[in-house]
């Protein structure tokens, strides 16, 4: 899609499209690179990545000069958005808005803009989103899914799941000693199996 005026054009494809090459800017704006339901597809998450270190970064008129903004939840840690962060930090402004605030991790910018909040807890867009809404929100997302879209801050793959090295194998010597403990980590409840 083009659109022109006096300030000059503007180019909108998808991201993943073939329509990019032959073009060149010098402001690029990149709106949620990756689908939810991809962000656990390693080679769509790759594939994003390439997108943008061998196909955009060659479509600058002035890499120098060049103005990019990147905007999209978090959806993992190894999403566009942490790759840039990981990789290109000296040259990006990372600007991080939960829906809830935590005022250790408030957020500040160079041109000096700084999370308005206050008091931890407090909303991003409370019209919008109320705390009935947020609540609604917390009850129905995992907490997976509610740390990357709500709090900006993605779960390494992983991460609060079961991890490799939390099981190991035991031989048991004693045949009446064998048993099973399972804890349902959203209820606390435990049960215990012969």
């Amino acid at each position: 899609l083009r659109r022109r005026s006096r300030m000059g054009s503007r180019y909108s494809f998808g991201y993943f499209s073939t329509k990019k090459a032959g073009r060149r800017a010098d402001k690029m704006v990149i709106d949620d690179f990756l689908s939810i339901d991809d962000r656990y597809d390693i080679d769509k998450k790759n594939l994003a990545i390439n997108i943008f270190n061998n196909v955009l970064q060659s479509r600058v008129h002035n890499p120098e000069k060049m103005k990019w903004v990147i905007v999209g939840h978090r959806l993992a840690d190894n999403d566009l958005i942490g790759h840039v962060i990981e990789n290109k930090r000296e040259k990006w402004e990372y600007l991080k808005l939960p829906a809830e605030f935590n005022s250790k991790k408030r957020c500040s910018t160079s041109i000096g803009w700084t999370d308005w909040r206050k008091d931890d807890g407090e909303l991003l867009f409370p019209k919008l989103y109320n705390a009935d809404r947020m609540m609604t929100i917390k009850e129905t997302t995992t907490p997976d899914d509610y740390a990357a879209l709500y709090d900006q801050e993605p779960v390494k793959e992983g991460g609060s799941k079961f991890k490799r090295e939390w099981f190991g194998r035991w031989r048991f010597t004693d045949e009446t000693c064998r048993f099973i403990s399972l804890t349902n980590p959203f209820t606390q409840e435990s049960e215990t199996l012969p």
